[in-house]
């Protein structure tokens, strides 16, 4: 009889070991998909905007120099398009202004001043009035346009300008000079610099950012959900599974008790 009551014991025990187990690992193994699930999706933004921070990185000239000048010369005689026009010899001996603010370590916040700075190089001999100044976003895939306008008609002889962006995305940028508001960018025809005058030139790569923001990605997991993944938890799944243990090793020593 007592030998009867030892074997269904034993038999009892792997029974309610086994119940135990199956029934608290179900909702374990579902967290960990719906974890995984919700890794792979948090994962797949991440990737996202890993691609979008590759593509926002500087091009590889614009940390060996601090200003580009970006106008050719020819020997070409054109004529100015105001009502004054007068012949006009383009020159040789061109200058332009550099960018002493921002430089490629400079950081610009959405909503504060920013200081915009410029001086001239030696072959500036006939300096220009005013200039106009543009902004570019650097980015794969976005045209280089400069259209954003940051001040028309500013004097020259008064740097720095005070510039106080608002509502620009977080991303790389790059200012434009552009001396009296002559263009050579995709313009027809190319206005006429005569030897002394300055050429539009452009700072290097810089960052802009918005002040007090944060990165969201969107949850795929549905509302309530963060109830299971409490009940799952480290500790309570801890717990669980030590009792399981116990159980076991009560088993398999149960030859060593009397009865």
């Amino acid at each position: 009889m007592e030998k009867a009551n030892y074997i269904l014991l034993k038999i009892d025990l792997l029974k309610w070991s086994i119940v135990v187990l199956f029934f608290f690992s179900f909702p374990i193994f579902t967290s960990s998909s719906t974890s995984n699930s919700h890794a792979g999706n948090t994962a797949d933004s991440h990737l996202d905007n890993v691609h979008d921070v590759l593509r926002l990185k500087p091009r590889a000239d614009t940390n060996t120099s601090t200003t580009t000048m970006t106008s050719t010369t020819t020997n070409s005689t054109t004529t100015l398009p105001d009502s004054n026009a007068t012949a006009c010899t383009s020159g040789s001996k061109l200058g332009y202004y550099t960018f002493t603010s921002p430089g490629y370590t400079s950081t610009v916040t959405v909503g504060q001043p920013f200081n915009i700075s410029w001086t001239p190089t030696s072959l500036v001999t006939s300096p220009p009035k005013f200039f106009n100044i543009r902004l570019q976003l650097i980015l794969d895939g976005v045209p280089i346009t400069w259209s954003t306008v940051v001040v028309n008609n500013y004097p020259v002889d008064s740097s720095p300008y005070v510039w106080n962006p608002q509502a620009f995305a977080d991303g790389n940028y790059q200012l434009r000079l552009v001396p009296d508001g002559k263009e050579n960018f995709q313009t027809n025809p190319t206005p006429c610099y005569p030897d002394g005058s300055a050429v539009p030139s452009i700072s290097s790569v810089f960052s802009m950012v918005n002040a007090g923001t944060l990165s969201t990605f969107n949850d795929p997991l549905p509302p309530n959900s963060g109830s299971m993944r409490e009940f799952n938890s480290f500790p309570l799944r801890s717990m669980w599974f030590q009792f399981i243990l116990i159980v076991i090793m009560l088993y398999i020593h149960l030859d060593s008790f009397s009865f």
